[in-house]
Order: C-alpha cells, then sequence, then structure tokens
C-alpha cells in the first residue's frame, strides 16, 4: 500500500460525519483553535491541508487552504478550495468571523465602528 493511501485511511478513519452536516469532523489531536492535526511525512500538519493535498492533489507554495463551511476541524475536500492569506482574511470578514481587535490600533480609520457594530453597539 502507497503511503498517500495509508494517510487516507487515516484521515477517514479519524473523522466523523454527524447528522444534518455534509463535513467530515476531525476527531485526533487539535491545535488551540480547533484545527485537526496530523503526522504526515515525518511532522505534525493541518488536517485539512493533508485532506486537499490528498484528495484533490499539490497546494502551491504560499498558498492556503479554506473552509466553505467555516468549520476549522473540517477535512471533506469537498468544503476545501485554495486561495492567498488576503482572501482568508476576506473570507473571514464577509462571513463575521474573527477577532477584530486588531483593528482598533487605528487603521482602518473605520476600526473602532467596525467593532462596536460587530458588538450590538452601534
Amino acid at each position: 500500500m502507497e503511503y498517500l493511501e495509508i494517510i487516507e485511511i487515516r484521515l477517514r478513519s479519524s473523522a466523523i460525519r454527524k447528522e444534518g452536516s455534509d463535513c467530515w469532523f476531525w476527531q485526533k489531536h487539535k491545535d488551540r483553535d480547533g484545527y485537526g492535526r496530523i503526522k504526515f511525512r515525518g511532522e505534525m500538519s493541518l488536517a485539512h491541508r493533508v485532506s486537499y493535498l490528498i484528495h484533490r492533489g499539490p497546494i502551491p507554495t504560499g498558498k492556503c487552504v479554506l473552509h466553505k463551511c467555516d468549520t476549522p476541524d473540517c477535512v471533506n475536500p469537498n468544503h476545501l478550495f485554495i486561495g492567498t492569506q488576503a482572501d482568508n482574511m476576506a473570507d473571514m470578514h464577509n462571513k463575521g468571523r474573527g477577532n477584530m481587535k486588531h483593528l482598533n490600533k487605528g487603521w482602518p480609520p473605520h476600526a473602532a465602528a467596525l467593532q462596536a457594530a460587530r458588538e450590538g453597539k452601534s
């Protein structure tokens, strides 16, 4: 059996599907942000990146693997797509996710208003 076939079996056996969701929820080790971690080629890697590589092919250098489903522990390759870090930040902003405290450092000029609106204080 090829190494990538073994990793694919490990991926599938380490994730579960829940009724009402198409996500494959990672059940093994997760980092503090909730992303699955798997040993791949001798080092710990993000499980969703490994899933993309196994099912879709190589990840271009410097690119991110993003989640359409916004579920950090999902490893379903149908929920994953390639983008830049800027794409990732725009996706996070457009979907109203993430911590916007970094914006309170004065840029953009309307950062405080954005944060207040997110917190329902506008």
